[in-house]
């Protein structure tokens, strides 16, 4: 989670993992804490991969990319193989590249596992400054059933993944959704796998919460949409905006 101090800074489809022997031995599932990096195995933009969708080109060509990490044990205490993988190792500085490994593996992920780490990675931990400076911002709202509803008209939402991007901006006080076959960190868009992962983790957030969109001007002049979530609580979570393609902090004016 990150963490704002004086500054404004914003940032169901599921598959599961199964163990398959004859791979290289990659990692075993067994209980552990989700939050819990081991320092100098692994960073934090982390992504799971199934291995029993993977062969040994495969694993030759991206095993630069692993990293060590027990995930935790599954709900349904299934023990599984897979491999971490370290997306800083995948590309640091090309956050493009990183978008292209993400959309060509994509099959290859194990989503319910990688959910915990793909919201993790994009939330704001909320405080008064960020509350009091939100509150003057022009915005839009729509539930999260007709945000899908929009995203559906371009691809069925339960099925996209890495494949497909969404451009959100704000026009007449609505919010308008435009697809992106590809990242682009220059586009303010966002992944579908973000929107499912809050949905996944959050039991108080449902298709009929509401997404409040910002309209927000950085520091260089340059104008973004972040947006923040109202669950059943009343309380908003706020997430910011792709570029590695998970969030990047920008400071406003």
């Amino acid at each position: 989670m990150k963490k704002i101090v004086l500054f404004l800074l914003f940032p169901l489809l599921m598959v599961g993992c199964k163990p398959n022997d004859d791979k290289p031995k990659p990692n075993e599932g067994k209980p552990a804490d989700a939050s819990e990096i081991q320092e100098g195995k692994c960073g934090e933009n982390l992504i799971v991969i199934d291995s029993s969708k993977t062969d040994s080109n495969w694993r030759s060509q991206n095993e630069r990319f692993f990293c060590e990490l027990k995930l935790p044990t599954r709900k349904d205490n299934h023990t599984h193989n897979y491999y971490i993988i370290d997306l800083d190792k995948v590309n640091v500085l090309n956050r493009d590249e990183v978008g292209k490994w993400l959309k060509k593996n994509t099959k290859f992920i194990c989503y319910e596992e990688s959910y915990q780490y793909i919201e993790k990675q994009h939330d704001i931990e909320i405080t008064p400054v960020l509350t009091q400076q939100i509150s003057n911002l022009n915005k839009a709202t729509i539930t999260f059933k007709d945000l899908k509803t929009e995203i559906s008209k371009i691809s069925n939402f339960d099925t996209l993944y890495y494949d497909t991007y969404v451009q959100f901006s704000l026009e007449s006080g609505k919010v308008k959704v435009t697809p992106f076959a590809d990242f682009d960190y220059t586009k303010n868009l966002y992944s579908i796998p973000l929107l499912k992962s809050i949905l996944y983790n959050n039991r108080t957030i449902s298709d009929q919460s509401y997404l409040e969109f910002y309209d927000v001007s950085t520091d260089s002049g340059k104008q973004i949409i972040v947006f923040g979530i109202r669950d059943a609580t009343n309380l908003v979570l706020f997430y910011d905006i792709s570029v590695n393609p998970f969030y990047f902090n920008f400071f406003t004016k």
